[in-house]
């Protein structure tokens, strides 16, 4: 049992540890972007009854979350005010969490520990999680991963045990995702898949769970009207398989390669083809031997990521977040195999391994403090256009000066108005 407890130790210290390294900045950058038009929501609730409509109105991009953000922001902002601190704090014990669950899906999914050790590693290690560690407003990703490692792993632990507590965990869940994030509607596809493809006789019983999420697609469409312009407008037609294609070479190449590693674009162009192959062949030839746990994990990738498909004008490297777990599992799964074959296999194993972290963690903490430093121009600006109105009420400020990005994450998105200016 002490085994056991050190060893369930490690799998969460050593991730933990990593992601701590790479996105420190995160916990230091301050408030950017959509960030201000939450924070002005507080001022405008003064009863029961501006609260619940708080809660209840989408966003302007056509989403209902009400937890994982306008609850989000309203609760930490009355606990501790327009402070970003908190927030980072929230997200990164979130993550943390999911790390631990993301090894125990793992281990119980391919039965090793090497995998269930690597997995979290390779899917912190990814670039396309910088948004979601330093940006507010990508908590709905990173609370989205928690509700969906949740309930996977509570319908693990049912199939294994027949206890219905596991089963009505399950869908306790699974319903109080809706709240969080539009992905959670997948869930029961990624169980029903699981389930025909490793555990034949649960399948029917995971059946049931596509009436939520049909409920909840009929009402969001009627209720909240989708976009007919812009980047948020849905486009279901063939250029989903081109974006598909986008997303999965994009999963293999690092973010701004050569502004934070100075290695050559190709480099990670390279990468991403060897890396798909890799993988693509250990899946199709563990499915020839009948072992379809790394099908699935493919399966993750394609189901997770199908809500943002339809969105052709908005591709977005955050959108891989939660997606790219499937990739951390099968990659995990991959070496833990190599490891126990012949010397051949273990070289290539360790040096793609060590080629994906020596590409992927610069980049991931490169973004990071790219964000950090971003945040700090907002954070001067927006202190000293609150510190000048303090000063002359009333008076008109005049701003010079200021860049592109500078400008696209304050002035554009209203930032002095949610601070009372």
């Amino acid at each position: 049992m002490n085994a056991r407890i050190i060893r369930t130790a490690a799998y969460w210290t050593i991730p933990s540890l990593l992601c701590l390294i790479l996105y420190w900045p995160g916990l230091l950058t301050w408030f950017q972007d959509d960030d201000f038009a939450f924070l002005g929501i507080l001022a405008r609730i003064h009863n029961w009854h501006d609260l619940l409509g708080a809660l209840a109105q989408p966003t302007p991009g056509g989403s209902w979350r009400p937890f994982s953000d306008r609850g989000y922001y309203l609760l930490l902002q009355t606990l501790f005010g327009a402070r970003p601190l908190p927030f980072h704090i929230v997200c990164f014990l979130t993550q943390f969490a999911n790390l631990l669950l993301l090894s125990a899906v793992t281990r119980r999914l391919t039965g090793s520990a090497t995998a269930g050790f690597l997995a979290p590693i390779l899917w912190i290690a990814n670039s396309k999680l910088i948004i979601v560690m330093t940006w507010c407003l990508a908590y709905d990703y990173t609370l989205c991963g928690f509700i969906l490692l949740t309930e996977f792993w509570l319908l693990l632990r049912w199939i294994d045990s027949s206890d219905r507590r596991y089963y009505l965990g399950m869908w306790a869940v699974f319903l109080l995702g809706f709240g969080v994030l539009e992905t959670n509607l997948v869930f029961p596809l990624l169980a029903s898949v699981y389930a025909l493809l490793c555990a034949r006789s649960h399948f029917r019983k995971t059946l049931p769970l596509f009436v939520p999420s049909m409920v909840f697609v009929v009402l969001h469409m009627s209720l909240i009207h989708a976009p007919a312009a812009g980047p948020y407008r849905l486009h279901w037609s063939g250029a989903m398989i081109k974006t598909f294609a986008h997303y999965w070479a994009w999963d293999f190449e690092p973010v701004n390669l050569t502004a934070f590693t100075h290695l050559p674009e190709i480099v990670g162009v390279l990468g991403m083809v060897v890396f798909s192959v890799a993988l693509l062949s250990f899946a199709v030839h563990e499915a020839y031997r009948r072992n379809l746990v790394p099908v699935f994990f493919v399966c993750w990738f394609a189901i997770v990521l199908a809500p943002v498909l339809p969105l052709r004008d908005n591709i977005t490297d955050f959108y891989l977040a939660l997606p790219c777990i499937g990739i951390a599992m099968l990659a995990a799964y991959a070496f833990a195999r190599a490891w126990k074959k012949s010397n051949l296999y273990k070289s290539v194993a360790a040096a793609l391994l060590a080629f994906f972290l020596l590409e992927s963690m610069p980049a991931a903490n490169g973004g990071a403090e790219w964000y950090h430093q971003r945040s700090l121009k907002v954070e001067a600006l927006v202190r000293a256009v609150v510190s000048e109105h303090a000063l002359n009420p009333g008076k008109t400020i005049l701003l010079t000066g200021i860049d592109g990005p500078q400008f696209a994450a304050s002035v554009s998105q209203h930032a002095f108005s949610a601070f009372g200016v």
